[in-house]
């Protein structure tokens, strides 16, 4: 190379590019019995291939754990929930630079769709989380739920979650990196979907909830969580995972 050649880019600064093509990605998935749009893996793959690819930006996933519980939905049906550890890289062709990150994945299903769902929602949630794609709407801001949920509480306040704790304006929440440590986390202490939400619940000082309809219902209560978790609270997130119960109910802090 001559002392005037151009130095190649960063992985990091190319990853930055990707970032700045991709503004949003089309919901184009419907999940009829709870009534929302999302965005499926398969369309979060094609609309970041043609940029990556255009960088010489290779990722590659491999599984590093996988684990399986069984548990019985509040309708009293059998079912089983899949969790995994990924271990994602992002490799540049062209200097062969590679960026590492571990995620963990769900996915409940009473047949043998576990280990895709887990596997398939891990890498759609990490892809949207690295290049913080926005989902196009807020489910904190619906208005409806609130209602219903102040209806069944009597009160005007929206049931679980952190809501008395909110990210402030200008603070940061936490970054993929931190979020899947607590995914990680929360899948060694063999927590369930249920276990992991009562423990974001209890950040708000609430008690833990007993009437989830379904694991696939709480797994997406804990991903709204922690799409907004403010990073001063992982500690403690952390902190409450650990005081969850087997069982599912929260110890009495020492």
């Amino acid at each position: 190379m001559s002392a005037t050649a151009e130095r190649p880019k960063s992985l990091a600064l190319k990853l930055t590019e990707v970032m700045a093509d991709v503004e949003n990605i089309e919901k184009d998935g419907r999940n009829d019995f709870h009534k929302y749009d999302y965005a499926t893996a398969e369309n979060v793959l094609r609309t970041l291939r043609k940029p990556l690819r255009e960088r010489g930006i290779l990722l590659v996933s491999s599984l590093a754990d996988i684990g399986e519980r069984e548990f019985v939905t509040p309708r009293g049906k059998p079912s089983t929930l899949t969790t995994v550890k990924v271990h994602m890289r992002f490799i540049d062709g062209e200097t062969g630079e590679v960026i590492e990150c571990d995620w963990a994945g769900a996915g409940d299903d009473p047949a043998d769709k576990g280990l895709y769902k887990a596997y398939t929602g891990a890498i759609r949630t990490f892809l949207r989380q690295t290049f913080l794609l926005p989902q196009g709407d807020d489910p904190e801001a619906d208005r409806s739920t609130d209602e219903r949920a102040a209806g069944r509480n009597g009160t005007q306040a929206r049931r679980g979650g952190v809501s008395a704790d909110p990210p402030r304006p200008t603070e940061p929440i936490i970054t993929a990196r931190q979020r899947g440590l607590i995914n990680g986390r929360a899948a060694d202490a063999g927590l369930s979907a249920a276990d992991f939400a009562n423990a974001l619940i209890s950040l708000g000082g609430r008690p833990p909830r007993d009437d989830w309809e379904s694991e696939a219902v709480a797994l997406q209560f804990v991903n709204r969580q922690l799409d907004r978790l403010p990073a001063r609270r992982m500690d403690d997130l952390l902190a409450a995972i650990e005081r969850v119960r087997p069982q599912g109910t929260l110890a009495d802090a020492a």
